[in-house]
């Protein structure tokens, strides 16, 4: 049986704690009175998991360009 294929980046435990431990933070400061302090660059995206269907929360940086939205 062949292994399964690898994706083309693999992050290390520690680049995922750094990428993923902000994130909590974050969204209690977006859905606090403080949000004014993230909003202007950063919104909550929220989608459900398709199989799981699981809601999910995260945060996106955006940027307006005209009437279109660019998340990073």
């Amino acid at each position: 049986m062949a292994p399964a294929p690898q994706h083309a980046f693999q992050r290390t435990p520690a680049q995922r704690l750094m990428l993923h431990a902000p994130n909590p933070l974050v969204r209690a400061v977006l859905r606090s009175p403080a949000h004014r302090l993230l909003s202007g660059s950063v919104l909550l995206l929220t989608y459900t998991g398709r199989r799981s269907a699981t809601r999910y929360t995260i945060p996106v940086q955006y940027h307006r360009d005209g009437v279109t939205v660019l998340l990073r």
